[in-house]
């Protein structure tokens, strides 16, 4: 029904199963059975995702300081779209997750950007730390902006 998630479907129908007659089975179909065999693998997939990037971008910058800054801005954005849920015009689905990932990945790519471009700033025009800090997103500020875009224009229905 509109406005009731399938989780509260679930509970629902497992209550009302619990009233049969002993020796009356039941069982869910489609979305439902997804639900309930896969339960809320939504943190632990976060974590290992977020460890997984995490893990490559150490390899990738050859540090464990610039992986981290850049991970910095993964949760403020995961808070971001975690609103709409909080409010009710959404719901927690197979698609709610998979987008989820999807910001993350997107989110940890912007910041590979800016702290990339920030260090060469550092290597080539020779700015101190704060001054290359500064400059990087005012000059890597379209191509996220287009990145962003893109991906959500990627992501709409036509």
């Amino acid at each position: 029904m509109p406005g009731v998630t399938i989780g509260q479907a679930v509970d629902f129908l497992e209550a009302e199963a619990k009233k049969l007659p002993a020796g009356v089975s039941h069982d869910f179909l489609a979305d439902a059975r997804q639900y309930v065999r896969e339960g809320n693998q939504l943190p632990v997939t976060f974590a290992f995702a977020l460890i997984i990037i995490f893990l490559v971008l150490a390899a990738q910058f050859e540090s464990l300081r610039d992986p981290l800054i850049i991970m910095i801005s993964v949760p403020m954005a995961i808070v971001g779209a975690l609103i709409p849920l909080f409010f009710g015009s959404a719901t927690m689905n197979i698609y709610t997750q998979v987008g989820l990932l999807t910001l993350a990945g997107l989110i940890s790519k912007h910041g590979i950007l800016m702290v990339e471009f920030a260090n060469e700033l550092q290597l080539k025009e020779r700015l101190d730390r704060r001054s290359a800090i500064e400059m990087a997103p005012r000059v890597r500020l379209r191509p996220i902006l287009m990145t962003t875009a893109a991906m959500v224009a990627g992501l709409l229905p036509f």
